[in-house]
């Protein structure tokens, strides 16, 4: 849980009309930032008042069995943190603020790192994300710190107004030694300034980005000084920043209000980090082994009267052995996510979505060279839908847009300079996720939805969406120019949910048995379960009544020709919410649903209860 404060809104972006789908940067080169008093003003010249928002198995000498899964990531070889990891060895489950090590051959919570506080702490880590590298455990997420002041919103020569700001968020990296899993030692400990977005872990090198809004800080008098985006390693103190190295710049007619932090970590190394710096905003990223794709919002007001303007996504290629910027370009609109952006072969390809200022919304296909120079695109796709799931596959890209059917297009992308629509199927619903099970299948997870048109006694049309559940949909796209549905699988009803419908990394797909296990919750607004608690001394029994609610492991079969349910492994229900299962992974014969109050370890091939670690 991460605490916030928001001092201004954020601007976004957008852009109108076929031919500004893109836009290139013709303002000139990097301008890199000289002296601390060029921030103050580069701020000071936007706002008369400064305000912010509060913002395949691993080789390593702890790994056992040598089957298991690993997170789903979208490059292969590129991992990517989480709240679970396995070597095979063990298993590291972040539960809240307590960081959990479970031994896979004994099935036992051997260790743990647990974050406490007092009442005089002024500062709270909120751990979010893990990576097993080696005989290391590298813990990332966000510091919440509270170190009071006063933070001005207006300061001229007649007003002055005033408020007291309570904080701001660092990132932490925190690299442990486990070489005794039982007693988690403290390696090295750094802090980088913003919040913490995203991680990527390619071979030994680590990369994490922040976000930094609080770019001035200010005294109990005022007085502003600037906060340099720097990371500290706390345990020597020594601290660099991208000021002080020459690594911070403003990328010009893109300049934002705060700072993307950008820090790489040799973890086979006692070589200094290595940070990098822009002013901008980041959205989302893409990792291969040679680049770092970038992408942020910006919103470029048009009209000055009426505020009207244009959604812009800034896209930013990054060396990512120098962490120098080669490229820079914009496109109209805004990104999904992370599955938006892709390289192959030389080309990057973007899909994004717009909406202008009368409302309507459209969507394209964009190829660039590595340069970031236009080489074709699709503009005006599914007018009056918007990009739910994209998937990026070599020669071929998948789309599926939603309004009112489930349109999956098919884009040939084989001559980057002239790509095309070949096919496209409409089913009802819509995949919020897609994965190749071969070359010529997909699934999708999928919103189960029918849309029936309305029209009420004065004659207005609107679409009402009933939702059924969730699915699985099997696609072929054998024939581009014809995909189709091979079937489909309810897996939830009309309340239930997946995580892995939106977070790819609860996804978890043996390619082995062709086995897909989906964390699930469902629930039955139609039926009350009651249950009778005995009450402290002296007290009565109550009862308390709820919906019936549970929660586990649906274990589908999907192959290159259906789609069937296994089994339903059923973990959690009605009032016990901390049960909730998050995450699936499996080790050699065992299958683990991962909750917040413990693991259950099932048999991998009858799917029986083995045991419960409880937390």
């Amino acid at each position: 849980m991460k605490k916030s404060i928001v001092f201004f809104a954020a601007l976004l972006l957008m852009l109108t009309g076929c031919s500004s789908w893109y836009q290139r940067n013709e303002s000139g080169s990097l301008v890199l930032i000289t002296s601390r008093s060029m921030i103050k003003d580069l701020i000071s010249s936007r706002y008369s008042g400064y305000t912010g928002p509060f913002a395949e198995a691993s080789k390593d000498s702890l790994s056992g069995n040598t089957n298991y899964s690993q997170t789903n990531t979208q490059i292969q070889g590129i991992d990517e943190g989480d709240i679970v990891k396995t070597n095979g060895r063990l298993i590291i489950h972040v539960a809240g603020q307590v960081i959990r090590v479970i031994d896979t051959d004994t099935s036992k919570a051997i260790g743990k790192i647990e974050y406490v506080y007092d009442e005089k702490a002024t500062k709270f880590y909120y751990p979010s994300e893990v990576y097993l590298y080696n005989d290391k455990l590298i813990v990332m997420g966000s510091i919440s710190k509270y170190n009071g002041g006063i933070y001005p919103m207006v300061k001229d020569a007649d007003t002055r107004m005033s408020m007291f700001w309570i904080g701001y968020q660092d990132t932490f990296v925190s690299i442990y030694n486990l070489t005794d899993p039982t007693k988690p030692v403290l390696d090295k400990n750094y802090e980088l300034t913003g919040g913490f977005h995203s991680s990527r872990l390619t071979d030994n090198e680590l990369l994490v980005i922040a976000n930094q809004y609080n770019l001035i800080m200010y005294d109990d008098n005022g007085g502003e000084k600037v906060n340099d985006p720097a990371v500290t390693e706390t345990t020597s103190g020594t601290t660099i920043s991208s000021l002080d190295t020459k690594s911070a710049y403003v990328l010009p007619g893109k300049q934002g209000d705060s700072f993307v932090n950008i820090l790489k970590l040799d973890l086979d190394s006692s070589a200094d980090p290595k940070i990098t710096s822009f002013l901008g905003n980041i959205q989302t990223i893409y990792v291969d082994f040679d680049n770092l794709l970038l992408a942020q919002y910006r919103y470029e007001v048009t009209n000055q009267t009426t505020g009207e303007g244009k959604t812009l996504t800034d896209l930013l290629r990054f060396d990512l052995e120098s962490l120098e910027l080669k490229a820079d370009a914009s496109i109209e609109g805004y990104l999904l996510n992370q599955f938006s952006l892709d390289i192959f072969d030389g080309n990057i390809r973007v899909a994004s979505t717009k909406w202008s200022n009368d409302g309507k919304v459209s969507n394209a296909i964009h190829v660039f060279n590595l340069a970031l120079e236009p080489q074709s695109s699709i503009v005006n796709l599914a007018e009056g839908e918007s990009i739910r799931a994209v998937r990026f596959m070599g020669e071929k890209g998948y789309l599926v847009t939603f309004e009112n059917v489930d349109p999956l297009f098919v884009i040939d992308l084989s001559n980057p300079k002239s790509i095309k629509v070949t096919g496209e199927l409409k089913v009802p619903g819509f995949s919020t996720y897609l994965h190749p099970v071969s070359d010529t299948v997909l699934f999708g997870i999928a919103e189960d939805l029918e849309v029936v048109p309305m029209t009420d006694q004065y004659g207005n049309k609107w679409n009402s969406v009933n939702r059924f559940g969730m699915k699985i949909s099997l696609f072929d796209v054998s024939d581009p120019t014809k995909p189709t549905e091979l079937k489909s699988l309810r897996v939830v009803g009309q309340y239930g949910y997946t995580e892995a419908s939106y977070n790819h990394r609860a996804v978890v797909y043996d390619t082995e048995r062709d086995l897909l296990y989906l964390p699930y919750t469902d629930s039955d607004y139609t039926t009350q379960v009651c249950e009778t608690y005995e009450g402290k001394e002296g007290e009565d029994k109550y009862t308390y009544c709820n919906f019936k609610v549970e929660s586990g492991i649906k274990v589908v079969r999907v192959t290159e020709t259906g789609v069937e349910l296994v089994k339903s492994i059923v973990i959690a229900a009605n009032n016990e919410y901390t049960n909730l299962v998050s995450r699936v992974l499996y080790v050699g014969d065992k299958l683990y649903a991962i909750t917040y109050s413990g693991t259950f370890v099932y048999d991998r091939d009858s799917f029986e209860l083995i045991t419960t670690i409880k937390y």
